[in-house]
């Protein structure tokens, strides 16, 4: 989560995203305590996004602030295993994280073959492949918020599917992130967002 946040909001709202999404499974399941610890994450994140975005600049989470936020997530995601719910929190936590984690493992890959220490900065994350496409800071957000969500919604559509159609949504998941690198994808989204 520490790479992600780059813009206003952005791990924030994507930490909101999952959990909320994750609360949809719990109260499915019937699981309550874990509905609760759920609702709670989501109630600080959307409570902090709300303050963040209003006072731009003055207050952001920091490398404390995101590394808490998806230590919690994780955690959540461990109990939620624990709770019968193996395959389904797991795989939609991991499909709504799908963003940060395709950062973070790209970030990686591009500072290993450039010779360099994989914790130093570089401007080549998802947010600012998105500023140099053109996108505005918000619309940006909000792109990878709806990509979020989609990866989301495919884990809830993959953990009610009991055929091979859930082949086919694995497939569009990863498409979804894996359209981030294509240039020609960004024009389009561009034009459409305007």
């Amino acid at each position: 989560m520490n790479l992600i946040d780059g813009l206003d909001g952005l791990a924030t709202g994507i930490v909101a995203i999952a959990s909320l999404v994750v609360l949809v499974m719990a109260l499915v399941s019937g699981s309550v305590s874990f509905a609760v610890l759920l609702a709670a994450l989501a109630g600080a994140s959307l409570s902090f996004l709300r303050i963040n975005l209003r006072e731009r600049g003055k207050v952001f989470l920091g490398d404390n602030g995101s590394m808490l936020l998806g230590f919690l997530l994780a955690s959540l995601a461990i109990i939620g295993s624990r709770k019968g719910l193996v395959f389904n929190v797991l795989i939609i936590t991991v499909l709504c994280l799908g963003i940060p984690v395709y950062d973070t493992a790209t970030a990686i890959a591009r500072r290993l073959r450039r010779g360099l220490n994989i914790f130093s900065p570089d401007k080549e994350h998802i947010h600012h492949r998105l500023l140099s496409y053109g996108f505005d800071k918000r619309k940006a957000v909000l792109l990878l918020f709806g990509m979020t969500l989609g990866l989301g919604l495919i884990g809830i559509a993959l953990t009610f599917s009991r055929n091979s159609g859930a082949t086919a949504i694995l497939v569009a998941s990863g498409s979804i992130i894996a359209f981030v690198k294509r240039k020609w994808w960004m024009k389009v989204l561009r034009r459409i967002m305007r």
